[in-house]
């Protein structure tokens, strides 16, 4: 299975594989459309979908991203470290990771089952999918990741919805308004009162 051992940018790699078979008249869009026709030999099983997913979780595991971080006491107070962090498994992800490794240039058709062509690989695109949801929310339950940025890609935001109806009868569920929401009521009400 491809992998990449070697340490190799992937957006540089990408560039590389793209302009080694380049003519003088080729544009991009002809190179990405000569990379894949119909379902690639590499991927004639679930089994082998898994097999790349488990090499792509390996590599990010092994590629992490490194942030600036300064010290915060001692003789080296100031000084900025490279600290090692996750990087969250997603969708956009392993399939950059198949077109860089010239498996498949992408993985939607297979998401979608687009013509029902897919079908024998719709349980391990499950499997996929849930264990890229777990691993962004243990990594965001537990500081890894950040959890706003998690809970909206994950769908788990929060939303306050606040319905309030006036006409001549004016009726209001004061236990669905914000804090923010009834002072600002009591205010206006206060307001009233002392005129």
């Amino acid at each position: 299975m491809a992998k990449n051992k070697n340490n190799i940018d992937p957006l540089v790699e990408c560039d590389n594989w793209l302009d080694a078979e380049e003519t003088t008249e080729e544009t991009y869009a002809n190179k990405l459309r000569k990379a894949t026709v119909g379902r690639p030999r590499k991927l004639e099983s679930p089994e082998a979908l898994w097999g790349f997913f488990c090499d792509y979780v390996e590599e990010e595991t092994n590629n992490p991203f490194y942030k600036q971080e300064a010290i915060k006491s001692g003789e080296r107070a100031g000084q900025l470290i490279a600290i090692p962090t996750f990087k969250p498994l997603t969708w956009q992800g392993f399939s950059s990771y198949l077109f860089i490794n010239k498996i498949i240039a992408r993985i939607d058709d297979y998401k979608a089952n687009t013509n029902n062509s897919y079908t024998e690989f719709s349980s391990i695109i499950t499997c996929i999918g849930e264990a890229m949801y777990a691993q962004k929310l243990s990594g965001a339950a537990t500081g890894a990741f950040n959890p706003n940025i998690i809970a909206r890609e994950l769908g788990l935001a929060e939303k306050t919805v606040q319905d309030v109806t006036t006409r001549d009868e004016t009726q209001i569920d004061y236990s669905k308004l914000s804090p923010e929401a009834l002072e600002e009521i009591a205010s206006q009400l206060n307001q009233k009162a002392e005129k």
